[in-house]
């Protein structure tokens, strides 16, 4: 789906399967897949668009599993932002079965500019933004494209 951006932006596209995932031997997991396509699809759009004016354009995509919590400190280096008190958690109806609870992890690492702290905590807000600029920059590389 990126090919042709990571080529146009002479970007390298890596991704990679943690050992995690066969160490819990998953066979099968109900997820929803459109809220996951949305996620690593925002990731990579971000990480593309935030990689391709740097020296060095690598990205790196690195799906992991684990059966406890995630925590704040984790071997990948992931940020979990803490879910605010207004967000329920939907894995607790009925619809979702009684099967073993799962952690996916999907990791995004890329030689692009970053976020600061306080960018880090908007990510995952509805309808938020990190920062305006993530706009701005958009615009103007558009215009040069044009």
């Amino acid at each position: 789906m990126f090919d042709a951006e990571t080529k146009r932006a002479d970007l390298k596209l890596e991704s990679i399967e943690d050992k995690s995932l066969q160490d819990l031997d998953i066979q099968w997991t109900l997820l929803d897949p459109g809220r996951l396509i949305q996620v690593l699809m925002n990731l990579l759009t971000n990480a593309i668009k935030f990689t391709r004016t740097e020296n060095k354009r690598y990205v790196t995509v690195i799906l992991s599993a684990s059966l406890e919590r995630p925590s704040i400190k984790n071997e990948l280096g992931v940020h979990f932002v803490p879910f605010g008190t207004h967000n329920l958690d939907q894995t607790i109806k009925p619809e979702w079965g009684d099967g073993e609870l799962v952690y996916f992890s999907i990791a995004v690492r890329d030689t692009g500019t970053g976020l600061s702290q306080e960018e880090v905590q908007k990510l995952f807000a509805l309808f938020g933004q990190a920062s305006p600029k993530t706009y701005t920059q958009v615009s103007e590389f558009n215009q040069v494209l044009m």
